[in-house]
């Protein structure tokens, strides 16, 4: 899958939540603070 495209940013307050919405579910992925720098390697598996 690829994410790029797949998840949803949704800012809230002074930070953005990352998830994927999947039919039964919404997954999340991150919640990053406002001042974080965000790059590809933020969501690599682990």
């Amino acid at each position: 899958m690829n994410l790029a495209r797949a998840f949803v940013p949704l800012p809230f307050r002074n930070r953005c939540i990352y998830f994927l919405r999947e039919p039964d579910r919404i997954v999340i992925l991150r919640i990053l603070h406002g001042a974080q720098d965000v790059a590809a390697q933020s969501f690599d598996a682990e």
